[in-house]
């Protein structure tokens, strides 16, 4: 004790003989045991400090979220929640299971198997007829003229046309297998260039595909897909198989398709050319420059160009535009948008 007191003694003499640095330390002081103070005072009311009420875990805050975000509940709802629900647990099993579902539904919509690549995909539209009246070589001509000019570019890996896009209905049309009026029925009719199922990323099963040498004189050819062929001949090849555009049970019953024989040189992996929700339809695939002509006057109206680029930062919309300026100046430009955005919006109609 008589230690301590000669130390307080000596403490008290040096802060008399320095009263700048007496003051400085106790307002120090004083201002760090105030600020401890008060964390420790709202560490405990909020941290540490049970809720003065019996079983505080169990206590949640109920919102709604009806239009995109959070609104307060409302006494009315609560008391049909409340009636609706043999308790809050119950309630929460509900949503909990409602919420894994939606998960599930997601994840589906965009981890299946579409059947093409819709990655770096920019789609051109025509917002009206290349020409009024075109016969079919017109059409084809007029598309032969765009894929020239777009084909040598650099920043182009590949490029095609068709009638419509994948998740957009084609034409449906009745026919039958050559030979075989009990093979019959309607399907989708899809007219293509030579490049379609390359730029799609649209996988081969059997055959071939398109070629350029599949021209308006040359014998008219086809492509199936998986579904056609599973269909209508159950595990055997239909390769060399002849189609009867326009015909069902073997009896014409469209004229204006000219009764022309496809022979089936190829099948194609389905393509989900409808929806994201339904099986894909049984679908042939025909070389534009061979559609028959009542069939391209049902496509000519609708005509859409598909470029794939080499890298992410290519002007494709531009080459696009330029192209299609280029093979008819009088046409207005074109509707100009990724691939991405179509079966963005098919996802958005299943919600």
């Amino acid at each position: 004790m008589g230690t301590l007191g000669q130390d307080l003694s000596y403490s008290l003499r040096s802060l008399r003989k320095a009263p700048a640095f007496t003051v400085v330390a106790i307002v120090t002081l004083a201002l760090g045991v105030g600020a401890n103070s008060a964390i420790f005072t709202v560490v405990n009311a909020v941290l540490l400090r049970p809720l003065p009420f019996a079983d505080p875990g169990r206590v949640v805050n109920l919102a709604w979220d009806g239009s995109g975000y959070l609104q307060s509940l409302s006494a009315t709802k609560f008391q049909y929640w409340h009636d609706h629900a043999r308790s809050f647990e119950a309630m929460a099993m509900i949503l909990l299971v409602g919420a894994g579902l939606l998960l599930g539904t997601l994840s589906r919509l965009t981890s299946f198997d579409r059947g093409f690549d819709v990655h770096d995909l920019v789609v051109a539209r025509l917002t009206s007829a290349p020409a009024r009246g075109a016969s079919t070589q017109d059409l084809w001509e007029f598309e032969r003229r765009v894929l020239q000019q777009v084909e040598g570019l650099p920043a182009i890996a590949s490029i095609a046309a068709a009638n419509s896009l994948p998740l957009e209905r084609g034409v449906n049309t009745p026919m039958t297998i050559a030979g075989r009026p009990e093979l019959t029925g309607t399907v989708e009719w899809r007219a293509v260039t030579p490049g379609y199922f390359d730029t799609l990323g649209i996988a081969r099963s059997a055959g071939r595909l398109f070629a350029s040498t599949d021209a308006a004189g040359a014998p008219a050819v086809a492509i199936v897909n998986d579904t056609f062929a599973r269909r209508y001949f159950a595990g055997a090849s239909p390769i060399g198989q002849r189609i009867d555009v326009g015909r069902f049970r073997g009896a014409a019953i469209n004229p204006g398709l000219d009764g022309r024989h496809f022979e089936i040189v190829g099948v194609v992996q389905d393509v989900r050319d409808v929806s994201l929700r339904t099986a894909p339809r049984r679908t042939i695939y025909v070389p534009q420059a061979q559609a028959p002509t009542r069939l391209s006057m049902l496509l000519r109206t609708m005509p859409v160009f598909m470029a794939r680029p080499r890298s992410g930062g290519a002007p494709v919309e531009r080459m696009l535009k330029e192209a299609i300026h280029g093979a008819d100046p009088s046409l207005p430009p074109p509707q100009v948008f990724p691939m991405e955005t179509v079966v963005a919006a098919r996802r958005g109609w299943i919600r």
